[in-house]
């Protein structure tokens, strides 16, 4: 039990379970907590949820919707209703793990490179522990799902934890409403515990490990504000 009660004093007490982390990993029963933390509020969210209504929102999100009819984007909505329920949880079972051991993949291939020793548990230690914020980010939207009628509500729009929340796509656009939603309480917390554990373990300075982390998230959210 002791990975499981890391994640939640890594909230507190980062530097401490992350030198820890850093000789005795322990991380199966934390990346099974955070899959089923995870996949349960996803599969919440998919019960209740109108599926056509947020599916339509998340239609009109996309750039390349604009080229169908809109015969064709309600087909997409029909068929996508009778499976979004099935979907999503399974869909949140397979990837929350998956997201885990791939970002730990290079962080790893990035600690070589600067002439770590740090191995991959111990890389995948960073990205599992400071996951940390997102169980209290699940915890924050099943409370709000479970306090009121969130049916039509998409999923990032639950909790007033990013900019996008209190700038909507019809106030500002979709490309500064995609940006906003990017910079998010929760998501900057997490990069946060990153950046500290992946500077302890990998005995990296903290400026050099804050720029493995930021730079490839500011050039991916770039891309996706350009994309759509």
């Amino acid at each position: 039990m002791e990975g499981i009660n890391r994640l939640f004093k890594v909230l507190f007490s980062p530097t401490e379970v992350f030198e820890d982390a850093k000789k005795a990993p322990k991380l199966l029963l934390p990346i099974i907590f955070l899959t089923l933390v995870v996949t349960g509020a996803q599969s919440y969210y998919a019960y209740q949820m109108n599926a056509p209504v947020v599916l339509e929102k998340q239609l009109e999100m996309s750039k390349w919707t604009r080229q169908l009819s809109d015969e064709q984007k309600d087909k997409i909505i029909e068929q996508q209703s009778k499976t979004v329920k099935y979907t999503a949880p399974i869909g949140a079972l397979i990837a929350t793990p998956i997201m885990l051991l791939l970002i730990a993949l290079y962080f790893f291939v990035v600690a070589k490179i600067m002439g770590s020793d740090a191995g991959y548990g111990q890389n995948l230690a960073v990205i599992v522990y400071a996951s940390a914020p997102a169980i209290v980010a699940m915890l924050v939207a099943m409370a709000i799902m479970l306090t009121g009628n969130t049916s039509t509500t998409l999923f990032k729009d639950l909790a007033p934890s990013n900019l996008g929340y209190f700038f909507p796509m019809e106030a500002v656009g979709k490309k500064l409403n995609i940006l906003f939603r990017s910079i998010d309480f929760f998501s900057i917390w997490e990069y946060i515990l990153m950046i500290i554990g992946f500077s302890i373990v990998t005995g990296t300075k903290k400026w050099k490990s804050a720029a493995v982390i930021l730079v490839p998230l500011i050039l991916f959210i770039s891309v996706i504000v350009l994309i759509f």
